[in-house]
């Protein structure tokens, strides 16, 4: 089995008092992932390679609000360098990006406020992989805030992971196949049942054109 000994890397780096890395304190990954990015980011600005860390890691999110009420929407994009998923509540990787992706409803006194109609309506809330980076950080949410103790914990739930990962579903792309498919399939749906309809009524007006015949002979 091959293994990195991560001494030496925890030895140069320092915390903001200059001392190593404290092994023994229980750091959250993306907390500690982040502050590390900012280090790098500050020794790679004097070099030829200051744009290294974004070439790697980082890629863009889109924040979307798609009206239900009316065909308008809008779009806001960030980069990310980790995409967070939630721990609890989902049993692998593929639960936790659906999850992720499947937003929220803004619907009532919590209506959104469209521009475009200047009217209060009902809108889709959520976020979505807009470009992939070259290398995806996946931050599994495993501490959360207990009120009881007023501390964070860590949550040890078992969580599944494929070897490979395709993220199709989970990309603005991908979210707007499904949904023109899932579309399409509806108005399939609709033409049949209309169509179905329509070959009853012809069957019941055939039946009662039988009827009176048989009533006028």
């Amino acid at each position: 089995h091959q293994y990195h000994d991560p001494a030496a890397f925890c030895f140069a780096n320092k915390d903001y008092d200059g001392k190593p890395t404290n092994v023994g304190i229980q750091m959250d990954v993306d907390e500690f992932f982040v502050t590390l990015c900012d280090k790098l980011e500050t020794t790679l600005k004097s070099t030829n390679n200051q744009n290294l860390l974004k070439q790697i890691w980082c890629g863009t999110i889109t924040n979307q609000l798609i009206c239900i009420d009316c065909p308008h929407y809008s779009e806001r994009d960030e980069p990310f360098f980790t995409l967070s998923i939630e721990v609890k509540g989902n049993k692998n990787i593929n639960e936790a990006l659906a999850q992720y992706v499947k937003g929220e409803t803004l619907e009532g006194d919590n209506a959104y406020f469209c521009e475009k109609c200047a009217n209060h309506v009902a809108a889709l809330k959520r976020s979505c992989v807009k470009v992939l980076p070259h290398t995806l950080i996946v931050h599994l949410k495993r501490f959360e805030f207990d009120f009881d103790t007023m501390h964070k914990k860590k949550l040890n739930d078992y969580f599944e992971f494929p070897l490979e990962l395709s993220m199709e579903d989970f990309t603005r792309e991908g979210l707007v196949r499904q949904e023109a498919g899932l579309l399409s399939k509806s108005k399939a749906n609709q033409q049949q049942f209309t169509n179905t309809d329509n070959t009853n009524n012809d069957n019941n007006n055939s039946n009662n054109n039988n009827n009176n015949n048989n009533n006028n002979n």
